[in-house]
């Protein structure tokens, strides 16, 4: 499955898998020390959803995507808002 990425963070890339759902998923970088790291917050981040559960302030997490055909990340639930920058640059 081609992902068409919508929004590009410095570290992640996010992209809608279905409607409702996106994947945040680690950038391609070159340098592995850098990558390993980012790798790990994505780890951290997993933990950090998981424990808190669901919450009306936070994106629902879905799970974490590790089939073959798409890359491992957070499954999310799309924001109603789009981006956090752009909606609060936006108040």
């Amino acid at each position: 499955m081609a992902l068409s990425p919508f929004e590009l963070g410095s570290t992640s890339v996010f992209s809608q898998v279905q409607p409702g759902v996106v994947l945040k998923y680690l950038r391609p970088i070159k340098n592995r020390a850098l990558a390993a790291r980012i790798t790990n917050c994505f780890v951290v981040g997993r933990e950090i959803l998981e424990a808190l559960g669901k919450h009306p302030r936070i994106v629902n997490y879905l799970g974490w995507q590790d089939n073959a055909g798409l890359p491992q990340g957070l499954l999310l639930t799309e924001a109603n808002h789009g981006n956090l920058q752009r909606y609060l640059d936006e108040k």
